[in-house]
Protein backbone atom coordinates (compact mmCIF):
# COMPACT_ATOMS: atom_id res chain seq x y z
CA UNK A 1 0.00 0.00 0.00
CA UNK A 2 1.25 3.65 -0.54
CA UNK A 3 1.75 5.88 2.20
CA UNK A 4 -1.04 7.89 1.35
CA UNK A 5 -4.43 6.34 2.50
CA UNK A 6 -7.16 6.53 -0.12
CA UNK A 7 -10.31 8.32 1.49
CA UNK A 8 -13.44 6.97 0.67
CA UNK A 9 -15.76 8.61 -1.92
CA UNK A 10 -18.88 10.86 -1.30
CA UNK A 11 -22.11 9.72 -3.24
CA UNK A 12 -22.65 11.56 -5.92
CA UNK A 13 -25.66 13.90 -5.35
CA UNK A 14 -28.47 13.90 -7.90
CA UNK A 15 -29.71 16.86 -9.30
CA UNK A 16 -32.91 18.31 -8.26
CA UNK A 17 -34.88 19.10 -11.16
CA UNK A 18 -37.20 22.18 -10.42
CA UNK A 19 -41.25 22.05 -10.85
CA UNK A 20 -42.74 23.54 -13.19
CA UNK A 21 -45.45 25.26 -12.70
CA UNK A 22 -47.94 25.25 -15.50
CA UNK A 23 -48.87 28.62 -17.20
CA UNK A 24 -51.55 29.62 -15.82
CA UNK A 25 -49.60 30.04 -12.31
CA UNK A 26 -46.07 31.05 -13.54
CA UNK A 27 -44.98 34.76 -12.28
CA UNK A 28 -44.45 37.35 -15.15
CA UNK A 29 -40.72 38.40 -15.50
CA UNK A 30 -39.91 41.90 -13.64
CA UNK A 31 -39.46 44.04 -17.01
CA UNK A 32 -42.94 43.22 -17.96
CA UNK A 33 -44.41 43.70 -14.66
CA UNK A 34 -42.48 47.24 -15.34
CA UNK A 35 -43.77 47.87 -18.78
CA UNK A 36 -47.40 47.13 -17.48
CA UNK A 37 -47.41 50.58 -14.94
CA UNK A 38 -49.04 53.56 -15.53
CA UNK A 39 -46.08 54.85 -17.00
CA UNK A 40 -45.55 52.41 -19.95
CA UNK A 41 -46.72 53.59 -23.06
CA UNK A 42 -49.52 51.71 -25.01
CA UNK A 43 -47.33 49.64 -27.25
CA UNK A 44 -45.56 48.49 -24.46
CA UNK A 45 -48.44 47.61 -22.62
CA UNK A 46 -49.74 45.41 -25.79
CA UNK A 47 -46.40 43.53 -25.82
CA UNK A 48 -46.53 42.80 -22.42
CA UNK A 49 -49.64 41.71 -22.79
CA UNK A 50 -49.30 39.34 -25.79
CA UNK A 51 -46.11 37.61 -23.45
CA UNK A 52 -48.32 36.96 -20.83
CA UNK A 53 -51.02 35.26 -22.91
CA UNK A 54 -53.60 37.72 -22.14
CA UNK A 55 -55.88 38.65 -25.40
CA UNK A 56 -56.09 42.38 -26.35
CA UNK A 57 -59.70 43.89 -26.33
CA UNK A 58 -60.88 44.87 -29.59
CA UNK A 59 -63.20 48.07 -28.59
CA UNK A 60 -60.06 49.82 -27.78
CA UNK A 61 -58.17 49.34 -31.22
CA UNK A 62 -61.43 50.05 -32.59
CA UNK A 63 -61.50 53.29 -30.86
CA UNK A 64 -58.24 54.47 -31.67
CA UNK A 65 -58.84 53.49 -35.38
CA UNK A 66 -61.99 55.69 -35.67
CA UNK A 67 -60.32 58.84 -33.75
CA UNK A 68 -58.02 60.08 -37.17
CA UNK A 69 -61.56 59.75 -39.01
CA UNK A 70 -63.75 62.05 -36.63
CA UNK A 71 -60.60 64.97 -36.31
CA UNK A 72 -60.56 64.36 -40.58
CA UNK A 73 -64.35 65.31 -40.07
CA UNK A 74 -64.64 67.89 -37.78
CA UNK A 75 -61.69 69.81 -39.42
CA UNK A 76 -63.31 69.58 -42.77
CA UNK A 77 -65.65 72.76 -42.33
CA UNK A 78 -62.76 74.78 -41.53
CA UNK A 79 -61.03 75.12 -45.21
CA UNK A 80 -65.14 76.21 -46.66
CA UNK A 81 -64.68 80.04 -45.17
CA UNK A 82 -64.35 82.95 -46.35
CA UNK A 83 -63.56 86.63 -45.42
CA UNK A 84 -64.96 89.16 -47.57
CA UNK A 85 -64.93 92.38 -45.80
CA UNK A 86 -64.59 96.29 -46.75
CA UNK A 87 -63.66 99.02 -44.54
CA UNK A 88 -62.95 102.24 -46.15
CA UNK A 89 -62.98 106.36 -45.59
CA UNK A 90 -63.35 109.14 -48.72
CA UNK A 91 -65.39 111.90 -49.51
CA UNK A 92 -68.47 111.09 -52.41
CA UNK A 93 -67.50 112.46 -56.02
CA UNK A 94 -71.07 113.38 -56.40
CA UNK A 95 -74.69 113.40 -55.12
CA UNK A 96 -76.65 110.04 -53.89
CA UNK A 97 -78.50 108.65 -56.90
CA UNK A 98 -81.71 107.49 -54.86
CA UNK A 99 -83.98 104.79 -57.08
CA UNK A 100 -87.01 102.80 -55.82
CA UNK A 101 -87.02 99.14 -57.58
CA UNK A 102 -90.62 97.86 -58.48
CA UNK A 103 -90.96 95.76 -55.41
CA UNK A 104 -90.93 98.93 -53.47
CA UNK A 105 -87.37 98.74 -52.01
CA UNK A 106 -84.96 101.78 -51.73
CA UNK A 107 -81.95 101.25 -53.41
CA UNK A 108 -78.92 104.46 -53.03
CA UNK A 109 -75.35 104.77 -55.64
CA UNK A 110 -72.57 106.68 -53.77
CA UNK A 111 -69.33 107.24 -55.25
CA UNK A 112 -66.55 107.22 -52.95
CA UNK A 113 -63.05 108.95 -53.42
CA UNK A 114 -60.48 107.36 -51.33
CA UNK A 115 -56.57 108.53 -51.56
CA UNK A 116 -53.34 106.41 -51.22
CA UNK A 117 -50.04 107.58 -50.46
CA UNK A 118 -47.32 106.11 -52.33
CA UNK A 119 -43.63 107.23 -53.20
CA UNK A 120 -43.20 108.57 -56.40
CA UNK A 121 -39.74 106.92 -58.20
CA UNK A 122 -38.53 109.85 -60.07
CA UNK A 123 -38.69 112.77 -57.45
CA UNK A 124 -38.66 110.41 -54.23
CA UNK A 125 -41.89 112.44 -53.07
CA UNK A 126 -44.95 111.46 -51.34
CA UNK A 127 -47.74 111.78 -53.54
CA UNK A 128 -51.78 110.83 -53.13
CA UNK A 129 -53.24 108.58 -55.71
CA UNK A 130 -57.10 108.59 -55.80
CA UNK A 131 -58.89 105.44 -55.83
CA UNK A 132 -63.07 105.40 -56.91
CA UNK A 133 -65.22 103.21 -55.66
CA UNK A 134 -69.25 102.07 -56.16
CA UNK A 135 -71.25 102.05 -53.42
CA UNK A 136 -74.69 100.39 -53.11
CA UNK A 137 -76.57 101.11 -49.84
CA UNK A 138 -80.12 99.50 -49.83
CA UNK A 139 -83.07 99.96 -47.64
CA UNK A 140 -83.97 103.15 -45.24
CA UNK A 141 -79.87 103.24 -45.06
CA UNK A 142 -79.81 104.20 -48.57
CA UNK A 143 -82.93 106.74 -47.85
CA UNK A 144 -80.89 108.45 -45.30
CA UNK A 145 -77.73 108.63 -47.58
CA UNK A 146 -79.79 110.13 -49.94
CA UNK A 147 -81.09 113.09 -47.80
CA UNK A 148 -78.23 113.93 -46.10
CA UNK A 149 -75.20 113.79 -48.40
CA UNK A 150 -74.10 115.67 -51.51
CA UNK A 151 -71.01 115.92 -53.41
CA UNK A 152 -67.58 116.33 -51.18
CA UNK A 153 -69.36 114.90 -47.89
CA UNK A 154 -66.55 112.71 -46.54
CA UNK A 155 -68.28 109.39 -45.64
CA UNK A 156 -67.30 105.85 -43.88
CA UNK A 157 -68.35 102.67 -45.20
CA UNK A 158 -68.17 98.99 -43.78
CA UNK A 159 -69.11 96.61 -46.07
CA UNK A 160 -68.60 93.71 -48.87
CA UNK A 161 -67.34 93.23 -52.47
CA UNK A 162 -69.78 91.87 -54.88
CA UNK A 163 -69.13 90.63 -58.29
CA UNK A 164 -71.30 91.63 -61.05
CA UNK A 165 -71.42 90.65 -64.53
CA UNK A 166 -73.79 91.39 -67.71
CA UNK A 167 -73.72 91.48 -71.57
CA UNK A 168 -73.61 95.35 -72.82
CA UNK A 169 -75.40 96.67 -76.09
CA UNK A 170 -72.50 95.45 -78.47
CA UNK A 171 -73.22 91.38 -77.49
CA UNK A 172 -69.41 92.33 -75.03
CA UNK A 173 -69.14 90.97 -71.43
CA UNK A 174 -68.33 93.36 -69.10
CA UNK A 175 -67.61 92.56 -65.28
CA UNK A 176 -67.74 94.98 -62.56
CA UNK A 177 -67.60 94.60 -58.61
CA UNK A 178 -69.05 96.85 -56.46
CA UNK A 179 -69.31 97.17 -52.47
CA UNK A 180 -72.35 96.45 -50.75
CA UNK A 181 -72.82 98.90 -47.85
CA UNK A 182 -74.14 97.39 -44.62
CA UNK A 183 -73.11 100.44 -42.24
CA UNK A 184 -72.76 103.79 -43.54
CA UNK A 185 -71.28 106.49 -40.91
CA UNK A 186 -71.43 110.19 -42.01
CA UNK A 187 -68.39 112.60 -40.62
CA UNK A 188 -68.01 116.14 -41.19
CA UNK A 189 -70.78 118.59 -39.99
CA UNK A 190 -74.15 118.85 -40.76
CA UNK A 191 -75.56 119.47 -45.01
CA UNK A 192 -76.65 122.77 -45.07
CA UNK A 193 -80.26 122.54 -46.80
CA UNK A 194 -80.86 119.96 -43.85
CA UNK A 195 -84.04 120.92 -41.93
CA UNK A 196 -83.73 122.38 -39.12
CA UNK A 197 -79.77 121.78 -38.87
CA UNK A 198 -80.26 118.33 -38.23
CA UNK A 199 -76.79 116.17 -38.52
CA UNK A 200 -77.44 112.19 -39.77
CA UNK A 201 -75.33 109.45 -38.62
CA UNK A 202 -76.45 106.92 -40.90
CA UNK A 203 -79.61 106.56 -38.94
CA UNK A 204 -78.53 105.98 -35.31
CA UNK A 205 -78.47 108.03 -32.42
CA UNK A 206 -75.14 108.30 -30.81
CA UNK A 207 -74.82 106.05 -27.58
CA UNK A 208 -71.39 107.39 -26.01
CA UNK A 209 -71.30 108.69 -22.57
CA UNK A 210 -68.94 111.31 -23.45
CA UNK A 211 -71.18 114.31 -23.96
CA UNK A 212 -71.13 116.22 -27.39
CA UNK A 213 -70.54 119.83 -27.47
CA UNK A 214 -72.96 121.09 -30.19
CA UNK A 215 -72.74 124.84 -29.24
CA UNK A 216 -71.37 125.54 -32.73
CA UNK A 217 -74.95 124.21 -34.30
CA UNK A 218 -77.07 126.08 -32.18
CA UNK A 219 -79.02 129.23 -33.43
CA UNK A 220 -77.69 132.21 -32.77
CA UNK A 221 -79.58 134.51 -29.76
CA UNK A 222 -82.27 136.36 -31.62
CA UNK A 223 -81.99 139.61 -29.17
CA UNK A 224 -80.27 140.17 -26.03
CA UNK A 225 -81.87 137.56 -23.16
CA UNK A 226 -79.23 138.79 -20.22
CA UNK A 227 -76.44 137.53 -21.95
CA UNK A 228 -77.69 133.55 -21.06
CA UNK A 229 -76.39 131.48 -23.76
CA UNK A 230 -79.56 129.79 -25.42
CA UNK A 231 -79.74 125.68 -24.70
CA UNK A 232 -78.71 123.57 -27.64
CA UNK A 233 -81.47 121.72 -29.54
CA UNK A 234 -81.76 118.18 -29.66
CA UNK A 235 -80.81 116.67 -33.44
CA UNK A 236 -83.42 115.12 -34.68
CA UNK A 237 -82.43 111.64 -36.08
CA UNK A 238 -84.36 110.14 -38.73
CA UNK A 239 -85.02 106.11 -38.50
Amino acid sequence: MSARTSRPRAPRRRARTRRQCPPSRRRPPPDAVRKTSAFATSSQRVRSRSALGVPEPAVAVSRLADEPKKLRKEATPMAATNINRVVLTGNLTSDPELRSLPSGTSVCKLRVACNTRRKDGPTGEWVDKPNYFDVTVWGAQGENCARYLSKGRPVAIDGRLEWREWESEGGGKRQAIDIIADAVQFLGGPRDDAPGGQQASGGFAPRADIPVDTSDYAAAPAGGNGGASPAPAEDDIPF
